[in-house]
């Protein structure tokens, strides 16, 4: 196998597990908004993938957990996906090929590659900005919820600022939205 095989092949696992990481951040953080408001009386809950019914308090600490990980996680994976093509970005017509790599962290558009961590501390920001008696008591004091969310979000931001190939100039963009 051709290094620069192994490096495409490095590329888009990569991708492919930050995409699986991104989707289970942005799927644990609507379910922590979702549970905002619901207290450890309305009974016991499962949270997938754990198949024990837990209460509300939790299933929160649960979901938020699930959130971090996955958050650092994706992180993490993009990061493997940059340093895996830095070498490949010189060589003109892969690095042409894998740009319609389709994946979120690849997207074009930068709106696609940060609406999962934007959308994901929108909503973790509400949830805490909504807290009810039964959440504040799940996440004491504040504070380290803010820290946890932000330390997992900032790096995850800056990874996707640029897609893993650089910039894109006007024109390639709009190449690649005619499919020219």
């Amino acid at each position: 196998m051709d290094v620069n095989e192994l490096r495409i092949k490095n590329y888009t696992a990569a991708l492919d597990q930050s995409q699986r990481y991104l989707t289970l951040t942005a799927i644990s953080a609507v379910g922590l908004w979702l549970l905002r408001s619901t207290n450890d009386a309305s009974g016991p809950l499962v949270v997938v993938p754990f198949p024990v019914p837990v209460n509300a308090s939790t299933a929160r600490m649960l979901l938020f957990a699930i959130h971090f990980v996955c958050g650092a996680l994706a992180q993490y994976s993009v990061e493997t996906a940059k340093r895996a093509v830095v070498p490949l970005s010189k060589l003109q017509d892969i690095a042409e090929a894998l740009r319609d790599y389709p994946s979120i962290a690849a997207s074009v558009w930068p709106g696609v590659r940060l609406a999962v961590p934007v959308i994901s501390l929108v909503l973790l920001v509400w949830t805490g900005l909504s807290v009810k008696p039964s959440f504040a008591g799940t996440f004491s004091p504040g504070f380290w919820l803010a820290l946890l969310t932000f330390s997992v979000h900032a790096p995850l931001l800056m990874m996707l600022w640029m897609p893993p190939l650089g910039s894109w100039t006007a024109a390639t963009i709009s190449r690649d939205a005619l499919f020219k």
